[in-house]
């Protein structure tokens, strides 16, 4: 009897999916990943008060033009903060429950990045993923996609940048497009080799990359299709 464990699904179905190849694969995935309450709340040490996170690139003209007094950003970031959030999880939980497709939407504020939805994550989008590295070190058997989606502020140097961050970050465990092929492949594949996490890219921004950075990345475009259920909850 096959074990349905969430957390461990790609190993348990390794039997059923191993000769299949990713885009034969309906994968769970959730939409702008990152951005759950935590994420869009600073975090000062005690005793200091909590509050909402800076208003990102992607927010709406309306809001971007907003006086930057504090009284009025703090009252607007709350009410952004209310419907800004996507997800009730953190990427460790959201791996546990089975996810293993990730939007993200990243901007540099300040020399960092960071993610966004209207409001800019309160730390570094490496430190956040970090206990991402850690559980696919853990489960060895299981493949996750990492989706850019969206840039915002972003130029070449700074396609660069992050990608190197990534690289440091993940390290071996990043799949390279001239090493597999993602429409041929087999799931075994990328489990035989330990190429594990996948890097999707818009191709305008792909095609910013240095040479050496390119094959770290797949062009969506080229690579699978994610398509959004148009209901509330799936």
């Amino acid at each position: 009897m096959v074990d349905f464990s969430l957390e461990n699904w790609m190993a348990n179905l390794s039997p059923v999916i191993a000769k299949r190849t990713l885009i034969e694969l309906y994968i769970p995935g959730s939409h702008n990943s990152a951005i759950n309450e935590d994420c869009l709340t600073t975090h000062y040490p005690f005793p200091f008060p909590q509050f909402p996170t800076a208003i990102g690139p992607d927010a709406p003209d309306a809001i971007l033009k907003i006086p930057r007094v504090i009284p009025v950003s703090l009252f607007i970031g709350s009410i952004i903060r209310a419907w800004g959030v996507t997800q009730k999880l953190s990427f460790h939980d959201q791996l546990l429950k089975g996810i293993r497709y990730f939007d993200l939407r990243i901007t540099k504020v300040s020399g960092k990045f960071k993610f966004t939805h209207t409001l800019v994550s309160y730390t570094d989008i490496f430190i956040l993923l970090s206990p991402v590295e850690s559980f696919m070190r853990e489960h060895d058997k299981e493949v996750l996609i990492l989706d850019c989606q969206h840039f915002y502020d972003m130029n070449d140097a700074g396609c660069d940048q992050l990608l190197d961050g990534f690289h440091s970050l993940f390290g071996d465990l990043l799949c390279t497009s001239d090493e597999i092929n993602i429409s041929q492949a087999l799931f075994e594949t990328y489990i035989k080799r330990n190429k594990r996490v996948l890097l999707i890219w818009k191709t305008d921004y792909a095609n910013k990359l240095s040479s050496r950075n390119r094959s770290l990345v797949y062009k969506r475009e080229e690579a699978l299709e994610s398509e959004w259920a148009s209901i509330v909850q799936i």
